[in-house]
């Protein structure tokens, strides 16, 4: 059974590495498709939920916007986005438009502080929680981030629910009645009494303090731990909240299964990314003048050697025409 068990894992492994060598290979075009569909999928989200500008709902100017996003740096997405979604709140109005002018200027400090690179975060985030499945980004963000990169998760929340409040109250902020003091006052009121952004933003920065935490640690299969840690964290901790405060729009399957994907997705970014054999650690010391110094040295899974399956067909293939077409035998000199 053992042995069962071990072949399926070195398949495994193999065929991850096989992966791992043709996107080494192909990286650029996945880089690229990756982020094409990245800025279409937010494009066509913002247009689902804001469509007050019909221009930027045609089907030629998001593809053309996508595919230029797509040879750019991925910072560009972010920029893009907050760019089509500041012109689509604008037309539905103006005191929305500048509170999320106003809350991105305040979020890209911080993140250009705390977390250089991860504006994409800020952009993904609110669409995830469109589609009900965030709950991978705080343990993704905790693996890959720093100590500070909760203030970008966090960000992320509280712009998706900026603009879930000027989605449910676009009557009301469409009406030419009401003057803009009026608008803006109504938005910083609804944010303020919202509790399950409090709730979501308090346990969402949490979880990506604890995955990061964790997964510092010098333990085996500290990441792995991390990601589990995390996910059950903010599991649990959001369906007790959301009981104890009677919020009822979290529901508890969603949190469920939403936090499930988020395990999944987690632990494949982690597998590609880092597998340790923790099973060859090795502990070293050595010391100069002034310290000593304690390693822990865990090398990385090693690749069981395998010869290419299009290198043996072809072996085959040559042994068996050879086989076929063996050359005849010589005329004896007697004939």
């Amino acid at each position: 059974m053992l042995e069962k068990i071990q072949g399926i894992w070195d398949d495994v492994l193999y065929y991850r590495q096989i992966i791992k060598k043709y996107y080494a290979e192909y990286s650029p075009y996945v880089i690229m498709a990756v982020k094409f569909f990245t800025m279409l999928a937010l494009f066509l989200t913002i247009n689902a939920h804001f469509h007050t500008i019909p221009f930027l709902s045609r089907p030629a100017l998001i593809l053309a916007v996508s595919l230029f996003c797509s040879v750019l740096p991925h910072a560009f997405i972010s920029v893009f986005s907050a760019l089509i979604l500041t012109a689509q709140l604008a037309g539905l109005t103006v005191s929305g438009a500048l509170i999320f002018v106003a809350l991105v200027f305040l979020i890209s400090v911080m993140r250009y502080l705390m977390l250089p690179g991860c504006g994409i975060v800020l952009a993904v985030l609110p669409m995830l929680f469109a589609w009900r499945i965030p709950f991978m980004v705080p343990l993704i963000v905790g693996l890959a981030g720093t100590a500070g990169s909760f203030a970008v998760v966090g960000g992320g929340v509280v712009i998706y629910y900026l603009l879930s409040l000027c989605y449910l109250s676009a009557p009301y902020l469409a009406d030419p009645g009401a003057s803009l003091v009026e608008h803006l006052l109504y938005l910083v009121k609804g944010l303020a009494a919202s509790r399950e952004m409090y709730l979501v933003l308090a346990f969402f920065c949490l979880t990506t303090l604890i995955v990061w935490l964790i997964s510092r640690l010098s333990v085996n299969y500290s990441h792995y731990i991390a990601i589990g840690a995390g996910a059950l964290f903010n599991m649990t901790v959001l369906i007790i909240g959301s009981a104890a405060l009677g919020i009822t729009s979290l529901k508890v399957w969603q949190v469920i299964l939403g936090t499930l994907l988020a395990l999944v997705v987690a632990g494949l970014y982690e597998f590609f990314k880092l597998s340790l054999d923790y099973a060859r650690t090795e502990h070293v010391s050595f010391e100069d003048d002034e310290f000593v110094y304690y390693v822990k040295a865990v090398p990385k899974v090693v690749v069981p050697e395998r010869a290419d399956p299009e290198t043996d067909l072809f072996d085959e293939a040559d042994q068996a025409l050879m086989t076929a077409y063996e050359p005849f035998p010589e005329d004896d000199d007697e004939n």
